[in-house]
C-alpha cells in the first residue's frame, strides 16, 4: 500500500530514529584548510597536469585577444579599448582554432582583458554583441613571459608557489 507520509517526512523520521545520522561523518580536524582546499598535492601528477592546462588556457586567451586586435575595429581609445569585434565575427574566426570560444571569453573577462555585456553569449542570438579588448596582445605576451619565467624559477625555489586561478 502507498504510504500517506511524504518522502521528506519519512527520511527525517528515519534520521531521528538513528542518532548521529544528521551529523557529518567527516572528522572536524580533517587537515584541509581554506588555503589548500581545491588545490592538488604539491609535486603530484595532478598538479603538473593542472599547470599545463593553465598554460594552454593562457595561450588561448592571448590568441583570442590577437584575433580581436588584428581583425577588429578601433572605435574609441579614450575608454581604454584597444579594439572591438562582434561576437558573431569572432565566433566565425575563432572556431577554426578552438571550440571553446565562450569559455575563453569568460575567462578573459574575469581577468580584465576583455569586456562584453551580459553573463553568457550564445551563437546567433548574441551575434551582434560587441566584445571590447582591454589589453593589447603585446602586453599579454609580455605578462605571459614574466609569469613563465616566474614559474620556471618556482621549480627551483620552494618558497614561491604556483598561483592557481591567476591567469597568464
Amino acid at each position: 500500500t502507498k504510504s500517506e507520509y511524504s518522502p521528506t517526512f519519512l527520511s527525517l523520521r528515519c534520521a531521528v530514529m538513528r542518532p548521529n545520522s544528521l551529523t557529518t561523518s567527516r572528522p572536524s580536524n580533517s587537515g584541509i584548510t581554506t588555503m589548500t582546499y581545491g588545490t592538488p598535492v604539491e609535486g603530484s601528477l595532478t598538479e603538473a597536469r593542472g599547470k599545463r592546462a593553465h598554460q594552454r588556457i593562457s595561450n588561448e586567451i592571448v590568441q583570442l585577444c590577437e584575433i580581436i586586435e588584428r581583425n577588429g575595429s578601433v572605435r574609441n581609445i579614450t575608454d581604454h579599448s584597444l579594439g572591438e569585434m562582434t561576437f558573431g565575427d569572432l565566433f566565425e574566426r575563432y572556431t577554426c582554432i578552438s571550440n571553446k570560444v565562450v569559455g575563453i571569453l569568460l575567462r578573459g573577462r574575469k581577468h580584465g582583458f576583455l569586456d562584453f555585456p551580459g553573463e553568457m553569449l550564445f551563437q546567433r542570438r548574441d551575434d551582434d554583441v560587441v566584445i571590447v579588448l582591454k589589453a593589447s596582445s603585446r602586453e599579454l605576451r609580455e605578462r605571459q613571459r614574466e609569469m613563465k619565467q616566474y614559474y620556471d624559477e618556482d621549480n627551483n625555489n620552494k618558497e614561491t608557489k604556483f598561483d592557481w586561478g591567476n591567469c597568464i
